[in-house]
C-alpha cells in the first residue's frame, strides 16, 4: 500500500529527478503512512464499544480498505503483545 501511495504521488506532482527530493517524498509519505494506522487503531481497533453497539468498521468509511485487510489489521493489533505495546505507550504519554 505504501508503495502505491509513494507511485500515485509522484504521478500527481511533478517530483523533480532529484534523489534528496524523492528521498524526502518517501519519508514523508511513510509518516503520514504511520499517521494513519495510528489512527486506525486509535478510531476502530481501541475505541469502547457499549454493550449491543456493533465496533464500527473503516471498510465503510475507505473504499481502498477491504475486508479481510482489515481483519488481518484488526488481529495484529490485538495480539497481546500489540496490547501492550499500546496501553505502555499510552500510560507513558498520559504521565
Amino acid at each position: 500500500m505504501l508503495l502505491t501511495i509513494i507511485m500515485t504521488s509522484q504521478l500527481t506532482y511533478d517530483v523533480p529527478p532529484s534523489q534528496a527530493l524523492k528521498d524526502k517524498l518517501l519519508s514523508y509519505c511513510a509518516e503520514r503512512w504511520t499517521a494513519f494506522k495510528t489512527s486506525l487503531t486509535k478510531r476502530f481497533v481501541h475505541v469502547e464499544v457499549e454493550e449491543g453497539e456493533n465496533r464500527p468498521n473503516p471498510c465503510n468509511e475507505y473504499n481502498f480498505l477491504d475486508e479481510a485487510t482489515w481483519k488481518e489489521f484488526y488481529r495484529i493489533k490485538t495480539t497481546p503483545e500489540a496490547l501492550v505495546s499500546f496501553y505502555s505507550l499510552s500510560y507513558f504519554i498520559l504521565i
